[in-house]
């Protein structure tokens, strides 16, 4: 495996990461401001709460669509970067997740898979 390789997956893994935190994070503070919102007396209370719900209930899908788009760079990168001579190139005694593949179907459209190594 190259040494490009190698700083590209902890790029990619830790921008994962970082978006899994930013995810859990909003996530856990919108529910914690919707059981307040829940238990207001007020209509300010209820109002003002319910806003902070929504801010981070938007904050946690904006989090859930930068980590689908850095999977996807991810899955793009391999298919049109990866190792052809040697897909495997880490273990292969061990399953491996070898080299996505992308080819065009009799309907028109694209058959994506990953080939496997056992």
């Amino acid at each position: 495996m190259a040494e490009g390789d190698w700083l590209k997956g902890i790029l990619f893994a830790g921008a994962e990461t970082a978006c899994i935190i930013y995810i859990v994070d909003n996530s856990s503070r919108g529910s914690d401001y919707y059981t307040l919102y829940k238990e207001a007396t007020t209509i300010e209370d209820a109002v003002y709460y319910r806003q902070l719900t929504e801010k981070y209930d938007k904050r946690r899908n904006i989090g859930v669509m930068a980590a689908i788009g850095i999977w996807a760079l991810n899955i793009l990168d391999m298919a049109l970067f990866g190792d052809e001579e040697n897909p495997a190139s880490i273990n292969e005694d061990k399953n491996v997740l070898s080299r996505m593949y992308i080819e065009p179907t009799d309907y028109g459209g694209l058959c994506v898979g990953f080939r496997i190594i056992f």
